[in-house]
């Protein structure tokens, strides 16, 4: 009789990465579209405090998404940190969906949700896949992310006789001064 073995199972292999890119996108497309409007209003009357609900919602649906693939990423395996990454992921999402609005915002794109929300939920995959721990996912996340913001910056002036400096970088700080207060 030839004695049972344990297979040990992967927890970061592709169908595990691709879920886990999946849901997190899902969680920031669900965020975007469930409490975006609370950031819209946020700028529009310089009230910060109406930011916290919406990265709270990213916060706790991010992590729940994370329990549901520990061990994709680097700090998803425990629950403390899980609770930290899920914080990390919610500032740096947060981030990259600023710099999207104020990229489209100094590209003078049409709000049309079609063409926004799509390109507002771009953050989410990629700082999903740049936190992962497989380097053949994380790599291209990385290049593609850095590639979109460089491209974003050095974006030629839109307007003959603009203001020196890319306008999207001006386009970002006037929507954090708006909702700083």
């Amino acid at each position: 009789m030839t004695p049972m073995t344990e297979v040990t199972r992967r927890h970061d292999g592709p169908w595990h990465v691709a879920a886990h890119v999946a849901a997190l996108w899902l969680v920031g497309a669900l965020t975007v579209l469930l409490a975006g409007w609370l950031v819209v209003l946020a700028g529009f009357l310089r009230a910060p405090a109406l930011l916290v609900p919406p990265l709270g919602m990213l916060a706790v649906l991010s992590y729940a998404a994370a329990s549901a693939t520990p061990g994709v990423a680097w700090l998803t395996a425990g629950h403390g940190t899980r609770l930290g990454w899920a914080l990390v992921y919610t500032a740096l999402c947060s981030g990259g969906v600023l710099f999207v609005a104020a990229t489209l915002t100094a590209l003078d794109v049409p709000g049309v949700a079609v063409v926004t929300i799509p390109l507002l939920t771009l953050p989410f995959p990629l700082v999903a896949a740049v936190l992962v721990r497989r380097w053949a996912v994380r790599g291209p996340a990385l290049a593609v992310s850095l590639a979109g913001v460089a491209l974003a910056v050095w974006l030629p002036e839109p307007v003959p006789g603009a203001p020196a400096g890319s306008a999207v970088l001006h386009e970002l700080a006037q929507l954090l001064r708006s909702l700083s207060g």
